[in-house]
Formats: structure tokens, C-alpha cells, sequence
């Protein structure tokens, strides 16, 4: 009795691989399936409220150092009127200008004492046959007793001359500093003439006992002020030429 046995004819590998090509790509996409539902169960699981930084690791070493120096980036601020910019944002570059809180130095100036009366600055143009306009209004100039004008600055000492008309068109001595090339004088303090005394100016709040220099309520109870007029040296950094004829209680005379 004969046995038949069957022969296989040998595939090339081609063949062979072409037949595991579907196989292995239908396996792909079932493991792919598989990610991204255990993904979606995992996000589902999570706690609301807790952010993704929780979850990340702790950062240690050279790189919680670097982290902590990073400034943090605040929300929208209306009452600085900054808006937050995200890290990884180009930031426009800013202009190469001065610090805010660099102010300019004043120029040369020197301390004296000048002699006068406080009037409008138009008033004084006028007696001069100067014609003015009205922008010139407001505006108060000393006209010393040698006839110059010279504009007060309307700061926190020289402001009373523009509120107080009880301190214009009278005698006055002025400590004023003087600026190099600039006719305005600041005024540092005020005195008043009365007779052949010199009283130094001042506004008064007889319930708080502080003095003020313009006309305002009292800094502390806010109550009404009063104009006070006392007896007071000369401030020992003028020189004797400026103040030698004019201590308290002689009779006015401009100095040589």
C-alpha cells in the first residue's frame, strides 16, 4: 500500500509578508482603542477644582530655585491698569528713558534777603506804560524798593501772595533764593513791616498750635486759620551786608 505524501511549494517572503501586514495593523488599532479609553476613564476620575500643577511632580534641586525666582504673573490689576502676559509671550521693548523718580538738579541759587512790595505783575507793567493782557492776570511780582521786578513762584511758601491780598501793597522783607539766569524767586520766608518793627509772617490754628504758610483749613482738625504776625530774627545764613540795617524794630533802609 502506497502512502501519498503532499508536497508544499515554498512561498517567497514577500508573500509571507504581505499576509501579516492587515493582521498587524488591525492590532494597532484595537491597542489604540484600548489608550484612549483608560485615558478618558482616568480624566473622568479625576477631582474637580484640583488643577494639573498639583499633580505635577515636585520640582527640587537647581530647578525649584529657578522656579521660585520667576516672577508671577497676576491677573488683570484695574487699579494699576496692568494686564497679565503670559511667560512664553514676546514682551514689546521698552523705550531707553529716565527714571520717574530722577528729577533734574536745580540750578545755582543763593540765599538773600530783598526788600519791597508784593503787587500784581500787570498792575506793574503798567505804571511802567507796559501794556499787558489779561493772560498776565493772577501773576505777582516783588517790585523791590530799587524798582525791579522780580515773579514769585507760586509754591508752598510764595502761594500766599496770590491767595492773601492782606500781604500785597505793603512793605515786605523776603527771604527768597535766587537762581542764576531764572528771574523767578522761590520765597523761603516772609516778613511784614509795620512801623519800625519786622514781624515774621505766618498762618495760625489756635485749637492745634501748628503753623501753615498758605491759606488752607488746619492740616490736623480741619478748622479755620488766622494770620499771625510775631517777632522773629533773621536767619543767621544771610550775609551782614543783606541784613546788617534791617534788625528787628529799626526803621527800613535798603542795604548798600
Amino acid at each position: 500500500m502506497r502512502t501519498a505524501f503532499a508536497f508544499r511549494t515554498p512561498q517567497p517572503a514577500a508573500l509571507r509578508l504581505t499576509a501579516y501586514v492587515p493582521r498587524a495593523a488591525g492590532r494597532l488599532r484595537e491597542f489604540r482603542g484600548v489608550l484612549l479609553a483608560a485615558g478618558a476613564a482616568a480624566f473622568c476620575l479625576l477631582p474637580r477644582g484640583v488643577s494639573a500643577d498639583q499633580h505635577a511632580p515636585a520640582v527640587t534641586g537647581q530647578h525649584a530655585r529657578a522656579h521660585q525666582a520667576a516672577p508671577a504673573e497676576s491677573a488683570n490689576d484695574p487699579a494699576t491698569g496692568q494686564h497679565a502676559v503670559p511667560s512664553n509671550a514676546r514682551r514689546p521693548a521698552r523705550p531707553n528713558r529716565r527714571d520717574a523718580s530722577e528729577t533734574p538738579s536745580p540750578p545755582a541759587a543763593r540765599r538773600v534777603l530783598l526788600h519791597g512790595r508784593v503787587v500784581f505783575a500787570r498792575d506793574a507793567l503798567k505804571e511802567l506804560g507796559i501794556p499787558a493782557y489779561e493772560e498776565l492776570d493772577g501773576q505777582v511780582v516783588l517790585k523791590t524798593d530799587d524798582g525791579e521786578l522780580l515773579p514769585i513762584v507760586p509754591d508752598w511758601r510764595g502761594r500766599a501772595f496770590f491767595q492773601d491780598p492782606r500781604l500785597r501793597n505793603r512793605p515786605v522783607d523776603l527771604v527768597v533764593r535766587r537762581y542764576q539766569r531764572i528771574p523767578y524767586i522761590q520765597v523761603l520766608m516772609i516778613f511784614v513791616r509795620e512801623g519800625n518793627k519786622r514781624l515774621y509772617m505766618d498762618y495760625w490754628c489756635d485749637v492745634c498750635s501748628i503753623p501753615m504758610y498758605e491759606i488752607k483749613p488746619c492740616d490736623c482738625c480741619q478748622g479755620p486759620i488766622r494770620l499771625r504776625l510775631t517777632p522773629r530774627p533773621l536767619p543767621s545764613y544771610l550775609s551782614p551786608t543783606s541784613s546788617q540795617s534791617l534788625a528787628p524794630g529799626s526803621d527800613h533802609r535798603s542795604p548798600p
